[in-house]
């Protein structure tokens, strides 16, 4: 079941381990357990004193009669903790080097250019439209993909692979509209970066 929302206890990160911790709310506190499995899964580091909804079942443990859960599923709990596992991922990021590398410049003049978006909604209009204005030569290929829902950002880390498997454009935008910090998280996932 649905455990509601949370707070981290007593949590020290186990590299390439199970996860023991506790979870507590204004009520009660249960000690959970996280399989490794399970753990890798997750897209953001726990930390102590974080609000989290978790997924898991319950069950005794015998040798003292307590109750614990075992998470299946972890989410930050609110907008505050998808910014924080946003500067998560960002610092991940950084410490590897992944800003540092060198940038290929951009091409003045494009002549092709990929476009990974929905096909439909106003933003593939608004891209075609500021080409067009801009690069009135340039040829516009569009690589259709989801842009939200938890499939999205999978499904736009293979419009990109496309992208380069074919290799002839000068530029690629990777767009969507407006939304809410949820509806763009796809583009804030590890592998879209």
């Amino acid at each position: 079941g649905i455990w509601p929302e949370s707070e981290i206890r007593n949590f020290r990160l186990r590299p390439n381990a199970h996860q023991y911790f506790s979870l507590k709310d204004d009520n009660a506190k249960i000690s959970a357990i996280m399989f490794k499995s399970a753990f890798n899964r997750i897209k953001f580091t726990p930390e102590e004193g974080m609000k989290v909804l978790v997924v898991g079942h319950i069950s005794v443990y015998e040798p003292t009669g307590s109750y614990q859960i075992y998470v299946e599923q972890m989410e930050p709990d609110g907008v505050g903790q998808l910014y924080q596992a946003y500067e998560q991922l960002k610092k991940k990021l950084s410490s590897e080097g992944l800003f540092t590398l060198p940038k290929k410049p951009l091409v003045k003049f494009p002549k092709r250019i990929a476009v990974v978006t929905s096909p439909s909604g106003a933003v593939i209009r608004d891209i075609i439209t500021t080409v067009r204005r801009r690069y009135p030569i340039a040829q516009i290929v569009l690589f259709p993909a989801l842009v939200q829902g938890t499939e999205a950002s999978a499904d736009i880390v293979r419009q990109i692979e496309r992208v380069n498997q074919i290799g002839n454009f000068d530029t690629l935008i990777v767009g969507r509209g407006g939304g809410s910090i949820e509806d763009l998280w796809p583009f804030n996932e590890e592998i879209v970066a």
